[in-house]
């Protein structure tokens, strides 16, 4: 074991500015996956963190050079540390640290291979260029990182492990082949051009997409506005009718009155147990958002045969913007209503509660759900209108909008009841 050691020592005395690499790559990981120190003492304690991840690679590459006999620029060695780096020390979403990882990881194989299949020793300027080129990666990786890879669709994540593959086989390649090989030299290239354009190219589409479901949750919301312009006209007729007709409900006592017809007053006011109030059912909370949201879907359910509960407890004025608080309960409450009288449970009812809590609004809600449907599919929250490519954004909105107020969205079912919990950072104004 100590002449292994030795041998390894001697090794690595002998290859300075492959250490100097290593150390290149080290800190490009901690940097993709990491902050940037933007303080002294966070690039202090960046300079620590780099001499502590440098410990731990110097100890998992003796133990690797004991058994295999080889350490430094080794896939196993680069891959494991960017998952261990990524699992203990990256605050990113695990979709996410995945994505840089794997692109930050293929990236650095890939500009080594060029380097490799070029035929240049590695020598003060090679390392230094090197360092460089992979520095400028890491740059375009930080830079087009999209935030919320919740609605990246799946052959994002696939594409980027493929193009991580590819870089693995042609580093490969150079193992099995070292010096000029203009193929593999040309290839490696190719395939880190493709990794970072497909990488920009995703970031662009991921940003038209958002601003696509900004556009459908303004348009919601346009919509909703003018269904309760409707919906106010309707109620402002049935008003009118309800007046003519308490008129005549008056009249009709004060002749009987008059008259002294108490036998036939006492049967008339039998019969007329009371004035439908339907029409003036209207929830107060005192913030005028949810009002609007609220009293424009407790009209819509009515038409619909469903009945809406509602509790509220908030503040008149809250930090979330109107037109997210309006598109999020809109959303819901449609979702909701419409699930609801197609399940076809007898007399459905939606329970929302909406509660302020310090800085947290909570939101609940209660629906039920059609039980020939199976739980697991209803939960993948796909629509099941048709034309599906113009249907389906209003989960996807919700959930923008919670994310966006550093909150979050669960769902479940139980009992053939659909739950939809959320909160979100909403401190009063």
């Amino acid at each position: 074991m100590v002449e292994v050691l030795a041998q390894y020592r001697d090794w690595a005395v002998t290859n300075p500015y492959t250490l100097v690499l290593y150390a290149a790559f080290l800190l490009g990981v901690m940097l993709l996956l990491g902050e940037l120190p933007r303080t002294p003492g966070e690039f202090v304690r960046k300079g620590l963190e780099l001499a502590a991840c440098w410990c731990g690679m110097e100890l998992l590459s003796g133990i690797y050079f004991a058994l295999l006999g080889d350490s430094y620029l080794n896939q196993v060695q680069q891959t494991a540390f960017v998952l261990l780096y990524g699992a203990l020390r990256s605050r990113y979403p695990l979709a996410k640290r995945f994505v840089m990882g794997s692109a930050g990881w293929a990236a650095w194989i890939l500009v080594v291979a060029i380097f490799g299949f070029s035929g240049v020793k590695f020598g003060p300027l090679s390392v230094a260029v090197m360092s460089a080129a992979y520095g400028g990666v890491i740059w375009v990786l930080r830079r087009f990182a999209i935030e919320d890879f919740r609605l990246a669709p799946r052959y994002y994540v696939i594409g980027v492990a493929i193009m991580a593959l590819f870089g693995a086989i042609s580093s490969a390649n150079w193992r099995i082949e070292p010096g000029y090989q203009p193929y593999y030299f040309v290839l490696s290239i190719v395939l880190l051009g493709m990794l970072l354009l497909f990488y920009v190219m995703f970031y662009a589409i991921n940003r038209s997409y958002g601003r696509n479901l900004e556009l459908l949750a303004q348009q919601a919301s346009l919509e909703a506005q003018q269904r309760l312009l409707q919906l106010s006209q309707k109620s402002y007729e049935e008003l009118k009718l309800l007046r003519h007709e308490i008129k005549n409900h008056d009249a009709y006592i004060e002749m009987l009155v008059s008259n002294r017809q108490y036998a036939e007053l006492e049967e008339y006011l039998r019969k007329r147990t009371g004035i439908p109030l339907d029409s003036l059912r209207q929830i107060s909370c005192g913030n005028q958002v949810i009002d609007a949201v609220i009293n424009q879907n407790l009209a819509v359910a009515k038409l619909e045969g469903v009945r809406l509960e509602v509790r509220t407890a908030v503040p008149p004025k809250l930090s979330v913007e109107d037109a997210d608080l309006f598109a999020l309960l809109n959303n819901l409450l449609s979702n909701a209503i419409e699930s609801s009288a197609a399940s076809g449970v007898p007399s459905p009812v939606v329970k929302l509660e909406l509660r302020q809590e310090r800085e947290y609004l909570f939101i609940h809600m209660e629906n039920p759900v059609d039980p020939s449907i199976d739980a697991k599919d209803r939960l993948r929250l796909r629509t099941t209108k048709e034309n599906r490519e113009l249907h389906g954004y209003g989960t996807k909105v919700i959930q923008r909008i919670a994310e966006r107020c550093n909150g979050y969205v669960q769902y479940d079912i139980q009992n053939q009841t659909f739950l939809s919990d959320l909160m979100l950072v909403a401190t009063e104004v």
